[in-house]
């Protein structure tokens, strides 16, 4: 990101070096995380871990979305700075709070994971059902918030208006945290899949079929929801199906941390792909609104063929 702004240039090669660091820094960074929450929860707190986690999470992203969105537009419309100074004091900013946190994280002692693989193409026949979770979920989990995004800044308005629903969205989801943390056992699991499921495809339908900004308003506000009660129902069953692969094979933990990540990318670029595809044979616009629904079907698709293979119980 850093250098698209500061040289500020949309060149292709600035932005494939961009996509390499940070593809690099988040693959990094989401391995070492998820090796750790595996390392330091259990299977009866796990639930409650993932929905305070999230909570935290969401917080934050309140904040700084609505602080980001409005100083960006606050520019704009003073004229006291434009709006590439303002997207270069918060790349500067966001740099050195993420070295900040990375000196931190220097000076704390963790355990160094042994890696006698990093990747094992044959596991077992229950492991072949988490590879398919992770590729259903990887087809939403990061297009979504990327059509969000572009519906809001096609439709309804610029950065100020993308902070503040983004914040409104982050109160609702604290909401829902809570209740889900307070309240959801491991049983529940199943049927909060099957609400997100339904609710991902009720709202991606809407988007099609209504008229004007209100179907778009609705979308944008509410498609964020579905995915994080995905990852609040799937993150906990994949750790402990991990328990049961291990039990026999300990030090294969980062290999299926890896694993894990590998098909997730899988599901990430078949839905990028399809969305490309819409957007070269067609439109943008007609890409945005069709996109999350040709999604949601492929993921419904992908859940009901390993449906009764899955178990969400311990």
């Amino acid at each position: 990101m850093a250098s698209v702004i500061f040289f500020h240039s949309s060149v292709w090669y600035y932005l494939l070096v961009f996509g390499i660091i940070y593809g690099l820094g988040n693959g990094m960074y989401w391995s070492s995380r998820n090796y750790l929450t595996f390392q330091e929860t259990t299977p009866n707190s796990r639930n409650y871990f993932f929905a305070i986690l999230s909570f935290t999470d969401s917080i934050i992203s309140i904040v700084v979305s609505f602080s980001i969105g409005w100083l960006i537009s606050f520019g704009d419309i003073s004229k006291l700075y434009s709006p590439f100074i303002a997207y270069t004091g918060i790349t500067i900013l966001a740099l050195v709070s993420v070295l900040f946190g990375g000196l931190n994280l220097l000076r704390a002692k963790f355990e160094t994971p042994i890696v006698n693989k990093i990747w094992q193409p044959v596991i077992s026949k229950r492991w072949n059902s988490v590879r398919m979770v992770n590729v259903a979920i990887g087809i939403l989990e990061t297009i979504v918030p990327l059509l969000s995004t572009l519906l809001i800044l096609r439709f309804l308005g610029k950065e100020g208006i993308l902070g503040t629903i983004t914040a409104a969205v982050g109160i609702l989801t604290i909401i829902l945290y809570y209740l889900y943390g307070r309240l959801a056992k491991q049983n529940h699991r199943r049927t909060v899949l099957v609400m997100a499921l339904t609710t991902s495809f009720l709202l991606a339908f809407f988007l099609i079929v209504g008229q004007g900004i209100l179907p778009i308003f609705v979308y944008v506000l509410l498609a964020g929801l579905p995915i994080t009660f995905y990852m609040l129902a799937y993150d906990p069953w994949q750790l402990d199906i991990m328990d049961k692969e291990l039990s026999n094979n300990p030090q294969e933990k980062y290999a299926l941390i890896f694993d894990c990540e590998v098909f997730l990318n899988i599901g990430r670029v078949i839905s990028l792909l399809i969305f490309l595809t819409l957007v070269l044979k067609f439109s943008g616009e007609f890409a945005l609104k069709i996109t999350p629904l040709i999604l949601s079907i492929l993921q419904i698709i992908s859940f009901a063929l390993i449906w009764k293979r899955l178990s969400w119980e311990r």
